[in-house]
């Protein structure tokens, strides 16, 4: 049994590097926002997608909250 080795090289020129990019406080502020703004979207976006269980949801509290309120009534 034979084992060959074979080693490459490549030659590579050499680069700098790149100066740091820092962002400015209003990049920053802007940045922001405009998540903050998507964000917002998102969430009625979603509010949208499930407004069926919301509202039956809100048609159970409804009905519990005013069997509750009977039944405390009917207590005292």
């Amino acid at each position: 049994y034979s084992t060959i080795q074979i080693d490459l090289y490549e030659t590579v020129d050499y680069k700098a590097e790149p100066t740091v990019y820092n962002k400015s406080l209003w990049s920053k502020s802007k940045e922001g926002i405009v998540f903050g703004w998507e964000l917002i979207e998102s969430i009625v976006v979603g509010i949208f997608y499930v407004w069926p269980l919301l509202f039956v949801g809100l048609i159970i509290l409804y009905f519990v909250r005013k069997k509750l309120k009977r039944n405390s009534l009917e207590g005292n």
